[in-house]
C-alpha cells in the first residue's frame, strides 16, 4: 500500500516535477485521505516524509488536521536495496543489487516517467528482469561452486568440466544485469522447472544425466567464444536460444548413445539368459545318456547263459532303464519347449513387434534369434537321437531274450506277437504318434 500511496501522491504533485537533493517538492491538498497517504509513505521502506508547511508553517505531520488550505511537502525517496522507487530502469539495475543474486522484483516505480510495474511497458520489463533473475537462480543452483570475488558486489558461479576435471580450465560467469539485456524479448527459462524442482530427481530419472549435459554445454557454449571472455553472462543472454538449442541437441545425442548401449545391453543379457538355459539342458541330460552304452554292457551276461530266470531278470531291468531314460528325456524335451516359448516371447518374430524398433536394435534381435535358433535345432535333434537310443538296451535284451526262447517256442509266433506289440508300446508313448493316429 506504501508504493501505491505514494504514487497517489506523486500524481497531485506532478509525474514529471523533479527532484531536488533526492527529495519529491510540491503542493498537495490538506484533505484526511492526502494526510493519510502522507503517513503511509512516511512508515514505508520506500520514501520519508522530511517536511511539511501549511501557510509557510512547518507543522509535523502528526499535528496535521484536514483544512481548505494547501500542504507543502517534501518527500525524501529512500534509496536502500528495498525501496522500489526509481527515477528510471537504469536506476533499478543500479540501485537493486540483489538482482545480481536472482531474487526477481514484484513491483516497481519510476518517478521520472510515472510507470510502473502495471502498466504495459512495465509488466514486460518486469518479465524480462525476473525471466533474466529465474536463469541467475537456476545457475546458481547448477553450478559447481560459488565465488565471490573481492572488489565486486555481483556474485561469480564456477562451472567445471567433469569429464577433464584435472586439466581443464573452469568456466567462471559474473552475473549482472545490464539495460542490453532488456532490449530484447523475455527468455525463454522453463528449462530450469525441470532442472531445478525439488520434485524432478522422483519424477525425472535422468535428471541428473540432464544436469551435467546442462553444465557441459555451458561450458562448449561460452568457451567456444574467447572474445567474450568476461562477459560470458552477457553473451549467454543474448545467445539464450542458441544455447538451448545446443543443449537439447547434446542431451538428445547422449540419450540416444545411452539407449542404444542400454538396449544392447538388454539383448545380450536376454540372449546370455536362454543360451545358459539351452546349455542346462545339455549338461543335465548328458550325465543320464552316458547309461545307456553302460546298460548295453549287461547284454553280453545274456549271451552266455542258458538260464531262463536270469535272462528274464536282465531283460526287465534293461527295459525299465530303457523307460526310465526316455521319460527323463522326455522331460527335458519338454522344458526346451518351454525355454523355446520364453524366446519367442523375448525376441518376436520378424515383421511383427519387433517392427516398430529402430534399425540397429532389429539387426541385434535377429541375430541373437538366428543363432538361438540354430541351437535349439541342434538340441531338439540331440535329445531325439537320446530319447531313441534309449531304447536299445531293451531291443538288444528282446533280441537276447528271443534268441533263448525260440529254442523252445516258435520263432514265428514269437515275431508275430513281440514286435506288433512293441511298435503299439511306442506309439502309446510318442506324443505326436497320438495326436496324428489316435486323435487324443
Amino acid at each position: 500500500m506504501s508504493l501505491k500511496s505514494f504514487k497517489l501522491l506523486h500524481h497531485q504533485i506532478g509525474p514529471y516535477q523533479p527532484l531536488l537533493n533526492g527529495s519529491l517538492e510540491g503542493e498537495i491538498d490538506c484533505t484526511e485521505e492526502n494526510i493519510k497517504l502522507l503517513k503511509d509513505c512516511n512508515n514505508s521502506q520506500h520514501s520519508r516524509v522530511d517536511d511539511t508547511y501549511i501557510n509557510g508553517k512547518d507543522i509535523s505531520l502528526k499535528e496535521l488536521t484536514p483544512c481548505n488550505s494547501k500542504i507543502s511537502i517534501s518527500l525524501k525517496i529512500l534509496e536502500s536495496d528495498s525501496s522500489l522507487i526509481f527515477k528510471d530502469q537504469k536506476s533499478l539495475l543500479n540501485r537493486r543489487l540483489s538482482l545480481s543474486s536472482g531474487s526477481s522484483i514484484e513491483d516497481f516505480y519510476f518517478w521520472a516517467t510515472g510507470e510502473d510495474s502495471t502498466t504495459e511497458n512495465g509488466k514486460e520489463l518486469k518479465n524480462k528482469i525476473n525471466s533474466i533473475c529465474t536463469l541467475i537462480k537456476g545457475l546458481a543452483d547448477l553450478a559447481h561452486y560459488h565465488d565471490n570475488k573481492v572488489g565486486t558486489d555481483n556474485p561469480n558461479y564456477v562451472f567445471v568440466n567433469e569429464s577433464d576435471i584435472s586439466n581443464g580450465s573452469p568456466l567462471v560467469i559474473e552475473t549482472s544485469i545490464s539495460e542490453s539485456m532488456l532490449l530484447s524479448p523475455p527468455i525463454d527459462v522453463s528449462i530450469f522447472e525441470v532442472l531445478s524442482s525439488s520434485k524432478s530427481e522422483k519424477n525425472n530419472p535422468n535428471i541428473g544425466r540432464e544436469k551435467s549435459v546442462f553444465r557441459a554445454t555451458l561450458i562448449e557454449y561460452l568457451k567456444s567464444k574467447p572474445s567474450y571472455s568476461g562477459d560470458e553472462f552477457n553473451f549467454l543472454i543474448h545467445g539464450w536460444n542458441d544455447f538451448l538449442t545446443l543443449f537439447r541437441r547434446n542431451f538428445d545425442t547422449y540419450i540416444s548413445g545411452f539407449a542404444f548401449h542400454k538396449a544392447r545391453k538388454e539383448v545380450a543379457d536376454a540372449e546370455l539368459s536362454i543360451a545358459n538355459e539351452l546349455s542346462k539342458i545339455m549338461g543335465e541330460i548328458g550325465g543320464k545318456a552316458l547309461g545307456v552304452p553302460i546298460s548295453m554292457v549287461a547284454i553280453i551276461p545274456m549271451l552266455n547263459t542258458t538260464s531262463t530266470f536270469e535272462v528274464l531278470l536282465i531283460s526287465l531291468g534293461l527295459l525299465i532303464s530303457s523307460i526310465i531314460s526316455s521319460q527323463v528325456i522326455f522331460n527335458q524335451q519338454n522344458q526346451l519347449e518351454r525355454v523355446i516359448h520364453a524366446k519367442n516371447i523375448m525376441f518376436p518374430q520378424e515383421d511383427s513387434t519387433n517392427s516398430n524398433y529402430p534399425d540397429f536394435l532389429k539387426a541385434l534381435v535377429s541375430s541373437a534369434s538366428r543363432n538361438l535358433e540354430k541351437n535349439q535345432t541342434k538340441l531338439s535333434i540331440t535329445l531325439w537321437f537320446f530319447r531313441i537310443i534309449s531304447w536299445l538296451p531293451a531291443l538288444l535284451a528282446v533280441i537276447a531274450t528271443s534268441h533263448l526262447f525260440m529254442k523252445i517256442f516258435d520263432a514265428e509266433i514269437f515275431i508275430s506277437v513281440f514286435i506288433p506289440l512293441t511298435i503299439i508300446v511306442i506309439l502309446i508313448k510318442n506324443e505326436w504318434a497320438r495326436k496324428r493316429i489316435f486323435n487324443t
